[in-house]
């Protein structure tokens, strides 16, 4: 993600996780100094439009830290619907943590931005 003066602020994309199921994985992250201010949820409606119009693509998934709203907050703008809980989902240095969740599919997309 970059500022339109060039400055980068974060970065964001979509791995394909299966080509066989047509799926992919919505991954942000964004410096916290531009936190709050739209920009992750811009930059998710654009890749998601993207891969939508795009591709052949017929689900993307994305996962939140329980302890990260925010996160959440850009899944759900986008149009994204809680799936779930994933517990003990990944590991930092501080232990194993639970993870929201989110998906959308083509239909939804058609229906909602299409």
């Amino acid at each position: 993600m970059y500022l339109k003066d060039g400055e980068m602020i974060g970065s964001i994309g979509i791995t394909i996780i299966s080509e066989y199921d047509f799926k992919g994985e919505l991954g942000y992250k964004i410096g916290s100094r531009w936190w709050n201010q739209g920009y992750s949820s811009e930059a998710a409606r654009a890749v998601i439009d993207y891969m939508f119009r795009n591709t052949d693509i017929e689900r993307i998934d994305s996962f939140s830290s329980v302890e990260n709203p925010a996160s959440r907050k850009v899944m759900e703008k986008v149009g994204m619907h809680y799936e779930g809980l994933l517990r003990h989902y990944y590991r930092t240095r501080d232990g194993f943590h639970d993870c929201t969740l989110y998906g959308i599919i083509r239909n939804e997309w058609e229906q909602t931005f299409g």
